[in-house]
């Protein structure tokens, strides 16, 4: 008889995140969303080249899903907030939501 096993989703997800058009490696990330204000990502990169790569105003992309093929999270926006830390730095981003704010005053 088989023995039944479960995946764990962290195994499973695919995620690829991107500032302007370059892939980048992530150690951890949170997706925030809320009705009538921005989606907001939060995200931890290590290295200097990567860190130097999320200047304030870049682009970002992140697909993340069960497989390559299905992405359940289609995230664009831009870095507004970069925050140094010990080892990296955390990077919050909004999407362009936030734009139609700031242009309307």
């Amino acid at each position: 008889m088989p023995i039944a096993e479960s995946e764990v989703l962290a195994d499973t997800l695919s995620l690829s995140v991107s500032v302007n058009g370059k892939a980048i490696p992530v150690t951890s990330l949170q997706y925030k969303a809320v009705i009538n204000t921005a989606r907001k990502i939060r995200f931890t990169v290590m290295g200097d080249e990567f860190i130097q790569m999320c200047a304030l105003g870049s682009k970002v992309e992140i697909r993340a899903g069960r497989s390559g093929t299905i992405s359940n999270l289609h995230f664009m926006g831009i870095i507004r907030e970069a925050n140094p830390a010990d080892v990296g730095a955390e990077i919050i981003a909004m999407d362009y939501i936030t734009l139609l704010a700031t242009s309307a005053l």
